[in-house]
């Protein structure tokens, strides 16, 4: 809503809509969790969701198989089934935010989330010496916890747009640069040029200026000017 309140509804397995339980909603139902922190941003993905507040904190509920949720959970019964899962929205602890010199500056909010059905990115707000974007991953069967992305120091005039697939994500900078991160063909790079689960520019796009970018959960897509 204008205010920032966040509402769910559908089926519920796994506590994917963040109500405390396993149940479906037939209706829109307020995360009441999340009314005092206001939502900016939500995603709803198969068997998790998403939002990043209006504090640039990130909060996330639901199944955490691929390890999407950014943290770990165990014991969530479901229909006579357990699953690591968590039933209502959950703050991502993010240390990498915290100020870079003892008693000086802010913790960094994050700018930008994406997410897929296996994974979880969130870019941060350049920091008070303008120095390289921060970009943090989690999930994709790799790592429970938030990771800072390796190879963003590639990137130039910050982060402007951000899409995550099942096995990759796709960074816009600044200036309408594509950058590739993760595995195998939705990465968009001939194969001697990959790296997996490294961050590169995108050789075959290199030079055009990306207006719109895409990420389904093996494919991409962009628009260019």
């Amino acid at each position: 809503t204008h205010g920032g309140e966040l509402y769910s509804w559908g089926r519920g397995e796994w506590g994917r809509l963040g109500h405390g339980g396993a149940g479906s909603f037939q209706k829109p139902e307020r995360l009441e969790q999340l009314v005092e922190a206001g939502a900016q941003a939500a995603f709803a993905r198969e068997s998790h969701s998403v939002c990043l507040d209006k504090q640039g904190r990130v909060w996330t509920w639901g199944r955490n198989e691929h390890w999407q949720l950014g943290y770990e959970v165990t014991g969530f019964l479901n229909s006579g089934q357990a699953f690591d899962a968590m039933q209502e929205p959950c703050l991502v602890h993010l240390p990498q935010l915290a100020p870079s010199t003892e008693g000086d500056g802010e913790a960094r909010r994050v700018a930008l989330v994406a997410a897929s059905d296996q994974g979880t990115v969130a870019v941060a707000e350049a920091d008070s010496a303008g120095g390289k974007p921060l970009v943090l991953f989690w999930g994709f069967r790799t790592h429970f916890e938030p990771q800072v992305m390796p190879g963003t120091d590639v990137i130039s005039g910050g982060v402007a747009a951000a899409e995550a697939g099942d096995q990759h994500v796709l960074l816009v900078d600044g200036q309408g640069c594509l950058y590739s991160f993760g595995l195998g063909a939705p990465v968009g790079m001939p194969q001697p040029e990959r790296e997996k689960w490294k961050l590169m520019k995108n050789s075959p796009l290199d030079g055009q200026r990306i207006l719109r970018v895409a990420a389904g959960p093996y494919t991409s897509a962009v628009i260019v000017a």
